[in-house]
């Protein structure tokens, strides 16, 4: 029997055999398949705190549903099984009506609590922060806090940290639930518990998700700006966060505004993904107009040019023009890599807004050296095979053009183009990673975001950049010799 079967049939005790023996997160993915009959009948018959972890653990569109389709009595219900950040998301989410709908029935000291959370700005730790928590105080002993914590346990969350404080409720230090349980019942906890990092409320989401990564813990304690213990980020709401900024930085690397995405892909309407796309793609085509107008220059300088003509250099436009798509493709890809290694650092703090600019920019000179360097010779073999394969590089008679007869043999033409080829894969290298690195540095010195300035500058500048080195390093040095 399927869940839509049982619920047809109302068969209460198969339901609710079905909502304790399937984990939560696959019950909410069969419960999102239902009508939204079906899944107020399938509340109806849960157990309330079994009913209110499925709640918690539904899309946001699914949750204001069946707001929409509850009693007040069950809404009521769903709602005292709810931690206070679980209503703050889901009153920042809903519209007004049903907002209002979902304070009517939480009590007033829980109503409080939920405001404080959604007077913060949703990018600070404290929009997201857990208020029901446990804190003990410093002269109690074991056995004092163990009673509480038993005592409290089906009104707050419960996680392995608890928190010291003083009689002013500032903290003082931390206990995990073994060092509690196993001390001697008289012991009081100033004399066993340790030190323990804390963040404010007014951290941004990113900044702490770096201190839990560098202090390893599944809890870390939220002060206010009294320094008072206030609440508690839990490692789930740090992997929301991770997640969350990845996937933004990602879109923003790609020129794709997040803001238009939260919702998954395939439920996410065409109109809003072309919304969320389109625009950097007209600024990067507009963008490239820059480089149309470089290699229009240049192929009318060599098709008019008398002095250019009689080096021969006007018959090898095609050949040169071949080129350009590669050294270009090299020179993007080259800056990504470093913006984006850039672009990382800074989001996990590993560099400073100031005062890392020189290292950054000798340290990317010398790797994108070294990559420039065997880049250069790659190519150059390459373009031999290229050549070889078109047999170019073996015909040794000299052609005449416009009525005139090269200076040089077909082959050694090829060669120095060839050459130039390499020597501009060189330099444009070196650019594109120096600038791949600079851009993030700069923007977060201005106070912009470096993953969405990083990708379309970086690739109006090296197409430009790279079709450009490499017409002037072509024409001098066909000039020179």
């Amino acid at each position: 029997m399927d869940l839509k079967i049982a619920l047809e049939k109302k068969d209460i005790n198969w339901v609710r055999d079905f909502s304790k023996s399937i984990p939560i997160s696959q019950i909410a993915d069969e419960v999102e398949k239902l009508s939204i009959v079906n899944r107020v009948l399938f509340f109806r018959m849960l157990n309330t705190d079994v009913a209110g972890e499925i709640f918690s653990s539904l899309e946001m569109e699914v949750q204001e549903n069946l707001i929409k389709n509850f009693s007040d009595e069950m809404v009521e219900q769903i709602l005292d099984e709810l931690y206070t950040d679980e209503i703050a998301d889901l009153i920042e989410e809903i519209p007004s009506n049903l907002s209002q709908r979902v304070l009517k029935n939480i009590d007033p000291e829980r109503r409080t609590a939920v405001n404080k959370i959604l007077k913060y700005k949703e990018d600070q730790i404290g929009s997201i922060m857990s208020v029901d928590i446990i804190s003990l105080k410093e002269n109690w002993t074991a056995q004092q806090a163990i009673e509480y914590i038993r005592n409290k346990k089906d009104d707050v969350e419960l996680t392995h940290y608890y928190y010291i404080v003083n009689k002013n409720k500032k903290l003082v230090g931390a206990l995990t639930l073994e060092d509690i349980v196993f001390s001697k019942d008289n012991l009081q906890l100033k004399e066993i518990m340790f030190a323990v990092p804390c963040v404010y409320t007014t951290d941004l989401k990113e900044d702490v998700a770096n201190v839990f990564a560098e202090n390893d813990m599944s809890v870390i304690p939220v002060m206010n700006s009294s320094n008072r213990l206030i609440g508690m980020v839990t490692s789930d709401d740090i992997i929301d966060i991770v997640q969350e900024e990845g996937t933004e930085d990602m879109y923003k690397m790609a020129g794709i505004n997040s803001e238009d995405l939260e919702e998954q892909y395939l439920k996410t309407s065409i109109l809003k993904i072309v919304k969320s796309r389109i625009f950097w793609l007209i600024v990067l085509m507009f963008g490239s107009t820059l480089s149309q107008v470089i290699i229009q220059i240049f192929t009318d300088y060599l098709e008019h040019s008398n002095s250019l003509k009689s080096l021969g250099m006007g018959i090898f436009i095609s050949t040169i023009i071949s080129i350009i798509p590669v050294i270009s493709g090299s020179a993007g890809n080259a800056g990504s890599q470093s913006a984006t290694t850039i672009t990382r650092a800074l989001s996990l703090g590993e560099i400073k807004k100031r005062g890392y600019m020189k290292k950054v920019f000798f340290k990317e000179l010398n790797i994108s050296m070294v990559i420039g360097s065997i880049l250069m010779l790659i190519n150059f073999i390459r373009l031999i095979c290229y050549f070889m394969i078109s047999r170019d590089l073996f015909n040794t008679s000299f052609i005449e053009y416009e009525g005139q007869i090269t200076k040089l043999p077909k082959y050694a033409y090829i060669l120095i183009i060839s050459a130039a080829a390499s020597i501009s894969m060189f330099l444009v290298i070196v650019f594109s990673k120096i600038l791949g690195s600079v851009i993030p540095l700069l923007a977060a010195r201005i106070g912009k975001d470096p993953a969405v300035m990083s990708a379309p500058v970086l690739a109006t500048l090296t197409d430009a950049t790279s079709t450009l080195i490499f017409f002037g390093i072509t024409i001098l040095i066909f000039l020179v010799i």
